[in-house]
């Protein structure tokens, strides 16, 4: 399991961890920059060769900013560091073959008062920087923020992003060129709070209550229908019902292979007890 501050002021001050299954640390890192007073890390993952991930922006004292991909060893230190320019890589995640991809959108043009337009989704490696960029930015509704509060993941085959504001999920194979772009439909009154993706492509996430977080809520699959380019979030049994049901999951905090680390209501230790489980029982 990751955990990370979303902002730091020290370069001395540890703004990612990494925790085994028995609940030890087992890594901690200090991703800053020589000249920041601030840095922000927006999102974090585990690369498939036992890096850790991270991507944000880091602010200096005179106002400027560098908008960063970083990657630091087990051993805490950091190895490689990749400038995106005005893309802001909001959310990362590491493909097999090394590969860093990223779900984001260009910084605000403040000359005519808009977004940037650009293409959101995004191929990186630490040797060459941008490699390929994919989904442009106009096909989002205007007035949104497509990456915030979104997610992105990476399956042995293919890379997922799933767009809460605009309730699209993307999926990418590796080997593909052209994304496939599913319009999905979500329960009334629930919204996706967190997202993991098996290592086959089976896509899980918490919906939960839209006001507060003791309404409804709990763990759904996602079905997709790729003739229709439609998905469908499907109620898991036993997963889904009042946050205040013990046995209910309100978080689903990452997938390890075929199975899911999760949340559940009722346990002594609340949101630190992780449980994980099979989806070939699903």
């Amino acid at each position: 399991m990751i955990s990370s501050k979303t902002e730091s002021f020290s370069a001395t001050t540890a703004n990612v961890s990494l925790f085994g299954r028995n609940g030890s640390k087992s890594a901690e890192v200090v991703f800053w920059f020589p000249g920041s007073v601030r840095v922000a890390v927006t999102s974090v993952a585990i690369t498939h060769h036992g890096g850790i991930l991270a991507s944000g922006e880091a602010d200096k004292a005179d106002g400027t900013r560098a908008l960063f991909i970083a990657l630091a060893d087990l051993k805490g230190q950091v190895t490689n560091v990749i400038q995106t320019g005005d893309f802001y890589p909001r959310n990362v995640c590491a493909a097999p073959d090394g590969s860093v991809w990223a779900f984001g959108d260009r910084m605000w043009d403040a000359a005519k008062h808009e977004p940037s337009m650009g293409n959101t989704l995004r191929r990186f490696d630490f040797q060459h920087g941008e490699v390929a960029s994919y989904i442009s930015r106009s096909i989002f509704p205007e007035g949104i923020e497509p990456d915030v509060l979104s997610f992105i993941r990476c399956s042995a085959d293919a890379v997922f992003v799933y767009s809460t504001p605009a309730n699209l999920l993307i999926e990418l194979p590796y080997k593909a060129v052209t994304p496939r772009i599913y319009d999905t439909s979500t329960p009334q009154g629930v919204r996706v709070r967190s997202l993991a993706v098996t290592n086959s492509g089976a896509v899980y996430g918490a919906l939960l209550d839209r006001k507060v977080d003791s309404g409804q809520g709990g763990m759904y699959h996602l079905v997709l229908d790729e003739k229709s380019g439609s998905a469908h979030w499907h109620a898991v049994k036993g997963a889904v019902g009042r946050l205040t049901d013990e046995g209910v999951v309100f978080r689903v905090l990452g997938a390890d292979g075929e199975n899911l680390v999760v949340s559940r209501v009722g346990d002594p230790a609340q949101q630190m007890a992780l449980h994980w489980i099979s989806t070939s029982s699903r």
